[in-house]
């Protein structure tokens, strides 16, 4: 399903049209606008690759994050009360 922007007459239309798992593009290169950046900084997103068909796995990174922090939040507290 192809539609263009100026083409959707609600969100939901647009929502459809732009977030299906199959309209996931599978790129072979990739050419980053470093305009204004010196050449020897660069960013995650550039270092690994983190775009299109893996535009997921920083999602997932600040995730496991989140979760690590709330289990540890929640194992310190009671390591801390038990052992003073």
């Amino acid at each position: 399903m192809t539609l263009e922007r100026s083409d959707a007459v609600d969100t939901a239309d647009c929502f459809k049209a732009f977030h299906v798992a199959d309209n996931i593009v599978k790129c072979t290169s990739f050419n980053y606008d470093t305009t204004g950046v010196s050449p020897d900084m660069f960013s995650a997103v550039m270092e690994f690759n983190l775009v299109c068909d893996s535009e997921w796995k920083p999602r997932l990174i600040k995730s496991m994050t989140f979760v690590g922090l709330f289990i540890g939040a929640a194992l310190s507290g009671y390591l801390s009360d038990t052992f003073g």
